[in-house]
């Protein structure tokens, strides 16, 4: 009888989003958290606020002992950068070259760095497009120019930072301009999104080691415009920039579309906050209706796996993951996660007289329905 890790086996599958990660030149914190899942290292979900370098602690935004620096050649040349992808769900890749990055390098930042085009990449030189299939992905790119470099003012004589990006399309089409008003942008995106950074030198550019800090510098949080008042709205509406309420906390575009937006309208968006002095009459607010409790959930064995050894506890001791939201369905065909019905309510009714003529007083007769059984039963008053 087959057991449930050898099913697991078969399936060659662990209960985490697995995507990419560039391999070439080499990212920072490869030995740092993530060093056995390097493909988790830069994961953001669909709207969640997108890192520069990618997460974890200490973040990867700062240059940490053991990250390497690759020489990528000399300025002006041709560089094959290589990714690695786990999980293919389409999309592109963009790969930018920064001036060094430290925990004070914020997205706005990431405006100023130099996009590469690829050699022979067709109509869009920019975008790295994913080609079919899994596994190690090349790209062949021209290197910025000396003076393109010196543009970049880096703060760390001859280093520089590159960040790649990859933009998933397993939820949307996401925009490749980076756009403050596309739907991927520099904060947020309508799809999940992977980012690494490498640090670089070129040859025949002096460069000098960078040190690391003892206190690296905290990463810094977006510095985002005021929410402008657009003439004759005359709203209050402003841009919610808490994050435990809103996943467009860190999204800069949401400051204008909040500021015209009425006090009826701002109240309804949940990435907007209502700060008064609106001027425009708004109808009396609804109570909110009280949340429905959540259904319970039975997760049991499907079919196929039914009678394997230990598929029981293996479905219950994994119910979160059957029973949540994932951008993948895996394990679908060993585990199934069903709501469980509803108990019916026990309801207590008087009957109609026999007799259309009169009505029937309740101390002649009670009808008592037992909805629960699909039974009724009558029973009479003494």
């Amino acid at each position: 009888m087959l057991s449930v890790v050898a099913l697991l086996c078969a399936h060659s599958f662990s209960l985490a989003d697995a995507h990419g990660f560039m391999v070439r030149p080499e990212i920072r914190a490869r030995k740092g958290p993530f060093r056995y899942e390097p493909q988790s290292l830069g994961a953001v979900g669909p709207g969640g606020g997108i890192t520069i370098c990618g997460r974890g602690e200490p973040s990867p935004l700062n240059h940490a002992q053991g990250d390497a620096i690759t020489k990528v050649g000399a300025p002006g040349s041709e560089f094959e950068f290589e990714a690695s992808i786990t999980a293919h769900h389409l999309g592109h890749m963009i790969v930018r070259v920064c001036p060094w990055m430290d925990g004070t390098f914020t997205h706005q930042d990431l405006k100023k760095c130099i996009r590469l085009k690829g050699q022979g990449a067709g109509p869009k030189p920019e975008t790295w497009d994913l080609s079919a299939n899994t596994g190690m992905k090349h790209w062949k790119a021209t290197l910025p120019s000396k003076v393109e470099l010196d543009t970049l003012k880096t703060k760390v004589e001859g280093t520089y930072t590159i960040q790649w990006r990859y933009n998933t399309a397993n939820s949307c089409q996401p925009s490749d301009t980076l756009a403050d008003q596309s739907n991927c942008n520099e904060m947020k995106c309508c799809s999940e999104v992977f980012t690494n950074c490498a640090d670089v030198t070129f040859d025949g550019i002096p460069n000098k080691a960078p040190e690391i800090p003892k206190d690296p510098p905290v990463v810094a949080p977006p510095v985002q415009p005021p929410a402008p008042t657009l003439p004759g709205t005359g709203t209050g509406c402003k841009w919610q920039r808490d994050c435990a309420k809103s996943a467009w906390c860190n999204d800069v575009t949401m400051s204008g579309w909040c500021s015209g937006q009425t006090e009826q309208d701002c109240k309804a968006a949940v990435q907007c906050l209502w700060g008064g002095g609106g001027s425009s009459p708004q109808p009396p607010s609804k109570p909110e209706p009280e949340p429905e409790p959540e259904s319970e959930h039975k997760v049991s064995p499907t079919e196929k796996a039914k009678g394997m050894v230990g598929i029981e506890k293996f479905c219950e001791a994994n119910r979160k993951w059957f029973c949540g939201e994932h951008t993948i369905n895996v394990g679908a065909d060993i585990c199934d996660c069903k709501p469980l019905p509803k108990p019916q309510p026990v309801k207590l009714m008087e009957s109609a007289s026999e007799t259309d003529s009169q009505p029937t007083k309740f101390s002649d007769r009670i009808v008592r329905q037992i909805e629960s059984h699909g039974d009724v039963v009558d029973v009479d008053s003494e």
